[in-house]
C-alpha cells in the first residue's frame, strides 16, 4: 500500500469510529451503513480534499453524503443516514 492508500485506510478507520460514537451504534451498523452509501468509494475519490481537513469537518461531509445518498435511493424520506 502506497503513502495515500495508507492515509485514506487510516481516515476510513476514524471515520468509522466517530461515526459509531455520533451516531451512538455498534461498528457492525456503522459499517452496513458505510457499505450501503458507498461511503469507503467515496473515501477515495474525495481523498485529495479529505486528508487535509480534520476529522470533524470530514465527519460532517460524510454525513452529508448519506444524507444525500438516501435521498436519492429513498425519495420522499428524510434522510437521515440510518439515524
Amino acid at each position: 500500500m502506497n503513502g495515500q492508500g495508507n492515509i485514506a485506510a487510516m481516515i476510513k478507520i476514524e471515520q468509522l469510529d466517530l461515526f459509531r460514537k455520533r451516531r451512538k451504534c455498534g461498528f457492525k451498523k456503522a459499517s452496513e451503513l458505510f457499505d450501503r452509501y458507498h461511503v469507503w468509494e467515496f473515501i477515495d475519490e474525495a481523498y485529495e480534499g479529505l486528508h487535509v481537513q480534520g476529522p470533524f469537518a470530514t465527519f460532517q461531509d460524510i454525513s452529508g453524503y448519506i444524507k444525500n445518498s438516501a435521498a436519492r435511493r429513498f425519495p420522499g424520506r428524510s434522510g437521515n443516514g440510518g439515524k
